[in-house]
């Protein structure tokens, strides 16, 4: 039995390596890195990339009061990693080491493709919208 929980422990181990490995090794070494830091957050992003930082890092104090009113506690600094070395459209976080990547690669898929209305339509998803007989419209 012993012998078993080890064996587990240390497959399960080698993969959790072998998993970060793959996020970590994805960049050419000769890109050039940087960070702001915030209050509550520290955003790393490649050498070019300094206008979507300070955008990403702006947008992420705004947001952080309101949602943590919601979680009903306030989460501790957190790094966010911008990544632009991928075609793929994604993100993760990862518990160890604590970080969220964002992958800026803008969706293929026109289906879900974002807006430039800066939070406009976030108010509008929690906008109560009533019906009379003219039809629908926004309660006030």
């Amino acid at each position: 039995m012993r012998y078993l929980l080890i064996y587990f422990l240390v497959i399960g181990l080698w993969d959790t390596a072998l998993a970060q490995q793959s996020a970590v090794l994805q960049n050419n070494p000769s890109l050039k890195w940087y960070q702001l830091n915030t209050p509550h957050f520290k955003v790393i992003f490649p050498k070019g990339f300094e206008t979507q930082a300070s955008r990403m890092a702006n947008t992420l104090e705004h947001i952080r009061e309101p949602e943590a009113r919601t979680m009903g506690a306030a989460p501790s600094k957190i790094s966010i990693v911008l990544q632009n070395q991928s075609s793929i459209s994604n993100g993760f976080v990862s518990v160890l080491p604590r970080r969220s990547e964002f992958y800026a690669m803008p969706s293929q898929n026109y289906n879900f493709q974002g807006n430039n209305d800066n939070g406009k339509t976030w108010y509008l998803s929690n906008v109560e919208v009533k019906w009379n007989e003219n039809g629908p419209y926004l309660k006030q």
